[in-house]
């Protein structure tokens, strides 16, 4: 009975969906994606097909690295005062020996023993005292006036030292008894002084001092400041090096006239044994200040490269031979420069038909140290 009814209900459903050739048309479907999935994984596993490394050595290279000799510059001290001595050290090699300046630890001494003293501020100049020989005495460059000469002119080049390659150009170009004031702004600066006076050049350290302009560097002595401040700001200066026969200022003083602080400045600047210089032509403050100390002096007429063209600097040059003759001695700045150097170098072989020198600054601080300075010759002692 049961089994009538299921016939007649499998003959109904099979009269409205035929069963078997659903499920047969299933299975071959089912029987085509496995074969598909199949052949889809043979296919991706031979493009990826692990590649063993063999060991083989298919070539060789070899890379050598250069053999550098290290470069040393040799150096070669000229003639000293008789108190230096001349220490021989075997330089570090330096990487572009052309544009270096000599280190500390491979030229002449920093200073003649005696002559400093150290300070929080550094090595600060000192009169000896067992003999009271004075900076300005011990590292002035040794000159004498030829017997012939009408006169000399000293020439003085401020700012030595900001630029190492200017410094160094300055001291291979330029001819002897040119003066060099050493910027106390430099940077390595004793190392350039020692390099400078190597070569015979007189050094002489700037002092950055408050003038009628707004130029106003670090630690520049200021009117507005009293002693003690001044003072400090003055040692800080002094203590960048050494081996320098005086100060030099290159500014119309700001300081009022008869200033009892700038004349206490003037007063332990003489008290070192220092000599005085002032650059600025106009100035009359430092110079009256100066006169009251025991601190030999001297002062620019010039500046001969205010405009930088070579009719104008041999123009200024003309003028400090016309100035020197008719006083025995002048004195003419100038800044740092490759073309001044090469005008100065070519001008300066014309002296000697003039019977005119190139002096240092020392010797032109001399000649101005006797009240009766007009009187004394060039080749006399003043």
């Amino acid at each position: 009975m049961i089994k009538q009814k299921l016939d007649k209900m499998k003959d109904a459903v099979e009269d409205i969906f035929p069963l078997r050739p659903f499920i047969l048309s299933f299975a071959f479907l089912l029987l085509a994606l496995i074969s598909y999935i199949l052949f889809t994984l043979t296919v991706s596993g031979a493009k990826h097909e692990r590649i063993e490394l063999s060991g083989r050595v298919m070539g060789e290279i070899h890379l050598e690295e250069p053999v550098v000799e290290p470069v040393v510059e040799k150096i070669e001290p000229s003639p000293l005062h008789e108190e230096e001595t001349v220490t021989q050290i075997s330089p570090e090699p330096l990487p572009n020996p052309h544009d270096q300046l000599p280190t500390e630890t491979m030229s002449i001494e920093n200073s003649i023993a005696g002559l400093s003293e150290e300070t929080a501020y550094g090595s600060l100049p000192i009169i000896r005292k067992s003999d009271g020989l004075t900076p300005f005495k011990a590292y002035q460059t040794p000159f004498t006036a030829k017997e012939s000469s009408k006169s000399v002119i000293s020439l003085v080049m401020s700012d030595f030292g900001l630029s190492d390659t200017l410094s160094k150009s300055m001291i291979d170009t330029l001819p002897e008894n040119i003066t060099f004031v050493a910027s106390p702004y430099a940077e390595n600066l004793q190392a350039k002084v020692l390099a400078a006076r190597t070569k015979s050049f007189e050094i002489w350290m700037g002092i950055p001092l408050q003038g009628n302009n707004l130029n106003i560097g670090p630690n520049t002595l200021l009117a507005g400041l009293n002693t003690k401040e001044n003072l400090t700001r003055l040692n800080t200066h002094l203590g960048k090096a050494t081996g320098y026969a005086g100060i030099v200022i290159d500014a119309e003083a700001k300081f009022p006239e008869d200033s009892q602080d700038l004349q206490n400045i003037v007063n332990a600047i003489s008290a070192r044994g220092l000599a005085v210089s002032q650059l600025s032509p106009n100035d009359k403050i430092i110079s009256g200040s100066v006169a009251k100390s025991n601190s030999p002096f001297a002062q620019s007429k010039l500046w001969i490269d205010t405009t930088l063209t070579k009719e104008f600097i041999l123009a200024s040059l003309a003028e400090a031979e016309k100035m020197s003759l008719e006083s025995g001695t002048a004195v003419a700045a100038f800044n740092p420069s490759p073309f001044t150097a090469a005008i100065i170098q070519e001008w300066q072989k014309s002296l000697p038909a003039k019977n005119i020198q190139l002096a240092p600054l020392s010797y032109s601080a001399k000649m101005n140290l006797s009240s009766s300075a007009a009187d004394i010759k060039p080749n006399e002692t003043p």
